[in-house]
């Protein structure tokens, strides 16, 4: 019970009362996740939901022939293909795991049949979405406004983990630059 309640402090302006809570353990489901394992391939349809109790997680999709990393998920967030999760179509993207998870997953039914039983949890849906518009939309200005060596320092001081985790040519990705980009960008900074 603790480990349900601990998933939702960004949620504060909701209070999730003991039957949300009674309502929701039983739909939950954990999973053991080793490193490079995929829960998601281009094509499917996501049909779960994830919560990361702890490892790290990509999405990434394929361009040209080569993966590029969308975003990296650490341990206390959420994971997901949101657009195939909530629309029902085929997946754009891969979900891979970067190290060895522990994850909690609910299936899309289950998330809809909390949403239909209790506002609370339809109200934390609706946030969550939010949230990840917001993040979406950050991303898509920081790339139109900020140069390269500004996303790159912005990087190195707010998930630092990434330059173990990731190779550079998966930072190059994230950051929307090439690797001999990144390389030069590097390079200055030494």
């Amino acid at each position: 019970m603790d480990l349900i309640k601990s998933m939702f402090p960004e949620f504060e302006n909701v209070v999730l009362t003991e039957a949300d809570f009674q309502m929701a353990l039983p739909l939950l489901k954990g999973l053991e996740v080793k490193k490079g394992d995929r829960l998601l391939e281009i094509g499917q349809i996501c049909e779960h939901f994830y919560f990361i109790q702890n490892g790290v997680a990509m999405n990434s999709i394929i361009e040209n022939g080569q993966k590029k990393v969308v975003h990296v998920f650490f341990a206390g967030e959420f994971l997901t293909a949101l657009y195939s999760f909530y629309s029902k179509t085929p997946a754009e993207v891969i979900i891979e795991a970067l190290t060895d998870m522990n994850l909690l997953s609910i299936h899309y039914q289950d998330v809809h049949s909390l949403y239909d039983r209790s506002k609370n949890w339809e109200r934390i849906g609706r946030i969550y979405a939010e949230q990840s518009l917001i993040k979406v939309i950050r991303q898509k200005v920081d790339l139109q406004h900020k140069d390269a060596r500004q996303r790159y320092q912005e990087l190195v001081e707010k998930r630092p983990e990434l330059l173990q985790l990731l190779s550079l040519g998966q930072i190059a990705s994230i950051l929307g630059i090439s690797q001999e980009t990144l390389s030069r960008i590097r390079a200055k900074r030494k």
